[in-house]
């Protein structure tokens, strides 16, 4: 039993040592924890939602109430094909995702130029048999994974941009 507590604890103390850390929520600077979204999907801002839900961070439905407003330039999803079977059916698909951004403080000036986060999933889809409803829901749990990553990488880049920003 003592062996076992000595391994968890070195093992604590080796991974917070490392600036390992888990994966938290956003965490912007105070003077931009409020943000208005404008131009994004409804998929989109669902996991937006998730996101800052566990976060001091808002979102706001008046951009006058906004800290910082997130203005979406294009946010497309599409998926292209990649292979055909024997009888001319798609068996293999990429799904690939586009968003482009820029983040304005509440005067509409410019915090973060322009951005686009691109992302690219191949997709195997057999069309045989019983799975064609496991396969479309595996394809929209792709999507919406493709969505979070998005944005995950949306906010690392902000708060990269916002922290250099001297604080009001």
């Amino acid at each position: 039993m003592i062996y076992k507590n000595f391994i968890f604890v070195i093992i604590v103390l080796l991974t917070t040592s490392c600036g390992y850390h888990l994966r938290r929520a956003i965490d912007l600077p105070e003077q931009y924890q409020s943000l208005y979204v404008e131009g994004a999907s409804a998929a989109f801002k669902k996991q937006l939602r998730k996101l800052i839900k566990t976060s001091s961070a808002k979102l706001v439905s008046d951009p006058e109430k906004a800290g910082l407003v997130l203005h979406v330039i294009e946010d497309n999803m599409r998926q292209n094909v990649l292979s055909l079977s024997t009888t001319g059916k798609a068996t293999e698909y990429e799904i690939y995702y586009v968003l482009t951004f820029e983040l304005l403080d509440a005067e509409g000036n410019s915090l973060m130029s322009r951005e686009t986060i691109e992302l690219s999933r191949d997709f195997f889809d057999d069309q045989s048999g019983d799975t064609v409803l496991g396969k479309a829901a595996e394809a929209d749990t792709i999507r919406q994974e493709m969505y979070k990553q998005a944005v995950r990488r949306l906010f690392d880049q902000a708060r990269g941009v916002l922290r250099k920003l001297p604080s009001e």
